[in-house]
């Protein structure tokens, strides 16, 4: 109980107190309050001032890398335009080649027509004529004993005919005559070759069989003779197939010497539209870079446009006051150069090495009527020596005592005792001594080194006129750009052709022709202009008249360059009343100059090539005028030793002298830009500055980081002006009296990575990391004639698509098909730190004062205080 009465009496002491408390009026707790909600009210200024200016630095810095990340991407972008042109105009060009070097006689821009008639194919033709008749003999051209496969004569003596007729004939049923050069003339002289070389040796063998049937009046032998007569009979059988086979392929051939050439047409429109279109669209990507000082805005290239957009609108949604960015977009230009074009140092034909490994087919069916005869060989072989005795001794007699050679005939004919043909046992002797020479010699174009093309082949001809330094046109841009899709698109037509035509050999003379075709196209093709003229040929031509205009444009601007350069300096103008005249007459010119332009239609001829010379035209028109208001506005000093006629006059002078100096700028860059667009000229690839083919992936800039940065890399710096906070009124300002500043730093590169090969492999091109060819890493993309051409199978060693999409299989085998070279473009961009090195670049090229002096302040810095 006292526990209880005790809390009650607290509890009761508390309400009391609490009712005081409630009536207490005296006010120290509310001075209390009112000081920590004082407090509090200013920690919140605190905290919302520098959550806005937190805010504020952080939207400005997005901004920066916001656009400097875009227009690196654009960069990026405009990169990998660039390559897919690059890689556009190879594949057209590859596909001229291929049809080039399967018949096409010639790479010029028409495909004239060919003489028809070659003298070398003819005399083939008649030679297979004169030897039809090398069929199995018959029962009656048959000597001695009769043996049992004799009976074979009549449909052997119908194959033989038959193919013949077929294989004679060439284009509109005539001897000799062909619509096509190139690997189809190689493949069809090579067909009546081994037609000529089979009959031969059926000519032969016709001999064996007649030197059997003599042999077989010995009963001991006749055994032995009808073995030999029956490996005979085989043989005839495989020259017969072989025969088959040369007449199938000779119908096949004659039928694409029929049409090949009209599937040239399409070429005109691939050389003088898709790939100067394609070329000068690239031009446009790439653009022309102005002054970084003062950009002339004649013409901006897609980059170029699309990054001043792209600041635009970054200025509007980031709410920044401005932007500064190094390169200035006017100014910007992507760091590539037409690829050079070199004079022709070391000229020469342009080699005909086989490739190893190349060669015959090994379904070559010559090879099997090889192998069917070769037992006779062997046999026959180790009696030459006899064999060319007897010949020695027949020919003898024939000199010394002819009616000697006449009685051995007549007692040779007794012994046969039929009344046969026999020629006598001298002629038996030649025959066999025919047929052992035969034997120890190869057949012509069984080895890899007689696959040469022929000399008589009319493509020759294609080539003579052109002076090619083969090292150097094969390491080009064009080339490296060309053959990988030459070397792919041919794979599945040579698998083709080793399956189907084997005895032609029209594989290995399609890979020769497209290798040389190869680096007559990309020569050609970087010489040529829209209207077929070749650049370097010396031999006088009449000039078009937008080749007159050009020509014309050029000699006024260096006649104009020339005069201004000459004139005296700003302070001799003003004493030199002659340096005055020639001024006002130079203006003259000038005035000379825009009327030529407007009447002689090269004003509409820069306007249809997307320029704007107009602005030029007007600024010359007005600058009489402008120079004539600036003189009478100049204030006159009456103390001056000039009159004031003479001083309005000097100073008149002094305007037409630096307009003049302007307008000659303009027109440099007009002139610039037509060098540039111009329609005219031959199409060209772009390469990286400073790239050199032979050390293609090692140049300077590659070791030289500054040099690197100076071609890949954007800085942009973006400014907001100072802003009065809502927070404290004002109390809260930014202490930075320019406003909120922020600076940014991209780069764009090459994914692809880069690659360095070994000194010795030379087979594949170089994965330089900073190429306008972007093959897919690991790089399989072949230079030129080195390695083993493509085959068109499984197992990696072939393709025929380098780019992403393929099909599934390969229609002439039905594998699955493997690329050995793919395109991947890859040109990204990517925020990178600053560097000093480009803040001192973006200090110089500022033009806004106060961020000029922030990377004049930021320069200063360690590069370990720096950050994007």
């Amino acid at each position: 109980m006292p526990d209880i009465e005790c809390a009650r009496r607290v509890f009761h002491k508390l309400l009391l107190d609490s009712v005081q408390l409630h009536r207490n009026q005296r006010g120290q707790i509310s001075l209390v309050v009112a000081v920590i909600a004082l407090g509090l009210g200013i920690a919140c200024c605190f905290v919302g001032g520098i959550a806005e200016r937190v805010a504020s630095k952080l939207e400005v810095q997005q901004a920066a890398d916001a656009a400097a990340y875009s227009n690196a991407l654009v960069s990026a972008r405009g990169m990998n335009a660039v390559t897919a042109t690059n890689h556009l105009m190879g594949e057209l060009t590859a596909l001229c080649i291929l049809h080039e070097g399967l018949g096409a006689l010639q790479v010029e821009q028409d495909d004239a027509s060919p003489p028809t008639s070659f003298p070398e194919s003819e005399e083939l033709s008649r030679e297979i004529q004169d030897k039809k008749s090398a069929h199995y003999p018959s029962l009656t051209e048959r000597g001695g004993e009769t043996l049992p496969a004799a009976y074979i004569y009549n449909w052997d003596k119908k194959i033989v005919e038959n193919c013949v007729e077929i294989i004679r004939l060439d284009s509109d049923g005539r001897m000799g005559h062909h619509q096509t050069g190139a690997a189809l003339y190689d493949a069809m002289i090579r067909i009546k070759e081994q037609a000529g070389y089979t009959l031969t040796l059926k000519q032969v063998l016709k001999d064996v069989n007649v030197i059997a049937n003599l042999v077989a009046k010995v009963p001991k032998l006749r055994p032995f003779m009808i073995v030999i007569d029956t490996v005979v009979a085989v043989a005839h059988a495989y020259g017969d197939v072989l025969l088959l086979d040369l007449a199938k392929e000779k119908i096949f051939l004659r039928g694409m010497d029929a049409i090949w050439p009209a599937l040239g047409s399409f070429k005109q429109p691939v050389r003088s539209v898709l790939i100067p279109a394609l070329s000068q669209y690239a031009d446009s990507v790439v653009g022309v870079a102005g002054s970084d000082a003062q950009a002339s805005g004649l013409y901006l290239s897609p980059v170029q446009r699309a990054q001043e957009a792209a600041l635009s609108e970054y200025l509007e949604f980031y709410r920044i006051d401005r932007f500064g960015q190094h390169p200035a977009p006017k100014s910007f230009r992507l760091p590539l150069v037409p690829e050079p074009v070199k004079p022709v140092v070391d000229a020469a034909v342009i080699p005909p090495t086989i490739w190893d490994g190349e060669g015959m087919s090994n379904r070559a069916s010559m090879k099997d009527f090889l192998r069917a005869i070769d037992s006779i060989f062997d046999a026959i072989r180790p009696l030459r020596p006899l064999f060319a005795w007897a010949k020695r001794i027949r020919e003898m007699s024939d000199a010394i005592f002819p009616p000697a050679s006449f009685l051995m005939d007549k007692a040779m004919e007794y012994l046969n005792g039929n009344g046969g043909d026999s020629k006598g046992l001298f002629d038996f002797f030649q025959a066999a001594d025919r047929l052992i020479e035969l034997a120890m010699t190869d057949p012509p174009g069984t080895r890899a080194a007689d696959l040469q093309p022929y000399d008589h082949n009319p493509t020759h001809a294609s080539f003579e006129k052109f002076e090619i330094d083969v090292e150097q046109e094969s390491l080009s841009q064009w080339t490296r750009a060309t053959y990988p899709y030459v070397d792919s698109y041919r794979a599945p037509f040579r698998h083709f052709f080793d399956r189907s035509l084997p005895n032609s050999c029209l594989r290995t003379y399609f890979t020769h022709w497209t290798n040389r075709f190869t680096l007559i196209e990309t020569h050609f093709r970087r010489r040529v202009d829209v209207f077929g003229n070749y650049v370097e040929d010396d031999s006088e031509s009449e000039e078009s008249t937008d080749q007159n205009l050009v020509k014309q444009w050029r000699e006024k601007l260096d006649e104009l360059r020339l005069k201004l350069e000459a004139l005296a300096t700003v302070s001799e103008v003003e004493d030199d009343a002659a340096s005055r005249t020639d001024i006002v007459d130079l203006l003259q010119q000038f005035n000379e100059a825009a009327r030529w332009m407007r009447t002689s239609g090269a004003l509409a001829a820069l306007e249809s090539a997307g320029l704007k010379p107009r602005a030029w035209l007007e600024a010359v028109e007005k600058t009489s005028r402008n120079a004539a208001d600036t003189a009478r506005r100049a204030p006159y000093d009456p103390e001056s030793e000039l009159t004031e006629e003479e001083f309005r006059q000097s100073v008149e002078t002094l305007a037409i002298y630096h307009s003049l100096t302007e307008l000659l700028e303009g027109l440099s860059e007009l002139d610039a830009l037509v060098d540039f667009l111009d329609p005219t000229a031959p199409p060209k690839m772009y390469v990286l500055r400073e790239m050199e083919p032979e050390w293609k992936g090692n140049e300077a800039w590659t070791q030289d980081p500054r040099a690197a940065e100076q071609m890949f890399t954007i800085l942009v710096a973006a400014r907001r002006q100072p802003q009065v906070t809502g927070f404290g009124l004002g109390l809260f300002r930014n202490p930075n009296a320019d406003g909120t500043i922020a600076f940014a730093q991209a780069m764009f590169y090459n994914a692809n990575g880069r690659e360095v090969l070994a000194a010795d492999d030379i087979t594949r091109q170089v994965n330089t990391g900073w190429d306008t060819l972007n093959w897919q890493p690991p790089v399989q993309a072949p230079e030129w004639r080195r390695g083993q051409p493509a085959e068109s199978n499984s197992g990696g060693s072939g393709g025929p698509f380098p780019w992403q999409w393929k099909p599934p299989l390969d229609v002439f085998t039905g594998r699955p098909v493997e690329p050995i070279a793919k395109v991947q473009l890859n040109w990204q961009s990517k925020l990178v730190p600053l560097t000093t090195s480009r803040l001192r670049d973006a200090e110089q090229q500022f033009s806004d004062a106060i961020l000029k002096s922030a990377a004049e302040f930021l320069s200063k810095q360690p590069d370990s205080l720096l950050s994007h």
